[in-house]
């Protein structure tokens, strides 16, 4: 091999290794908008899917497009089908791989944001409700010139599966006089009962760590 042909050869390689290099720094191993706890879902360039394992590494969501599959040891765990969400989302395991939550946006960062909670149990996904409550106290809170739905998302899981951290949040929007004002709970899973509920100042004071950029900017 002659030395110019050497010198293509190295200048290839490290194309090659900075293409790969800008693949993997785009790929969706960032945390969500709403915590630190979560990884988003948005795909990168290229890409029609993104998985996420559990904590067992046995168990993994994949998003395929809009479609929501929860695959097991590489088994597809019925349950779900036809369960999709957009790509504006976020999710988090639970540390004992037996459930998981997606927080998505249907409209955009200004949209209405939803929370999905999945339990894993004898090898099906079961969707859980665990808002309600959350949503019918929490209006108590604020009035909107127009009707107005919360935000809920999911801040991180407690005791395992048992219980989950879920932010409220008033919708930024003009027709909302407390636009962007925020609650916490701890909620049971499955049920969905409330067990704590913190004001904006006591939810900041105690789980501000675990906030994403959105409720980072809304100190500022």
């Amino acid at each position: 091999m002659t030395k110019p042909t050497n010198i293509l050869v190295i200048l290839l390689l490290i194309i090659f290794l900075n293409i790969a290099q800008n693949v993997a720094s785009q790929s969706p191993t960032r945390p969500g908008e709403w915590s630190t706890e979560t990884q988003s879902l948005m795909h990168y360039p290229g890409s029609e899917s993104v998985s996420v394992s559990a904590p067992d590494k046995r168990t993994v969501v994949t998003i395929e497009g809009i479609d929501v599959l929860v695959r097991r040891s590489g088994k597809t765990l019925p349950g779900i089908e036809g369960e999709a969400i957009l790509p504006l989302a976020e999710l988090a395991w639970s540390p004992d791989s037996k459930a998981f939550f997606i927080t998505w946006s249907e409209g955009g960062s200004v949209g209405q944001w939803l929370i999905y909670v999945y339990l894993i149990e004898e090898e099906k996904v079961r969707r859980v409700n665990v808002v309600k409550d959350v949503e019918r106290e929490f209006k108590k809170h604020y009035k909107c010139h127009d009707s107005e739905e919360p935000n809920i998302a999911g801040l991180r899981w407690i005791n395992d599966s048992r219980s989950i951290l879920l932010i409220a949040e008033v919708p930024p929007h003009s027709s909302c006089p407390e636009m962007g004002e925020i609650m916490g709970y701890r909620v049971s899973v499955p049920s969905g009962k409330i067990r704590e509920q913190f004001s904006e100042k006591e939810f900041r004071a105690k789980w501000a760590r675990y906030f994403g950029i959105r409720l980072e900017q809304a100190t500022q």
